[in-house]
């Protein structure tokens, strides 16, 4: 009986170790997505910085 214990016990073991290196491998995902995010943040301009160079780009080049 014990020996079936052990078995069932280092099994269940087993699968929450690997359960476990799946958690962390979502974890370093997520924190490189919000490394990347941040990255788009500081390239990306603010829509009023857009309006103003849109504006300035439309004085001198029009669309119609």
């Amino acid at each position: 009986m014990d020996e079936a214990v052990e078995a069932i016990l280092k099994g269940v073991e087993l699968m929450f170790s690997k359960q476990g290196k799946r958690f962390d491998k979502l974890e370093a995902g997520q924190k490189d997505l919000q490394r990347q995010i941040g990255d788009l943040k500081l390239d990306t301009p603010t829509q009023k910085e857009f309006d103003t160079l849109k504006s300035r780009v439309d004085k001198y080049h029009p669309l119609t």
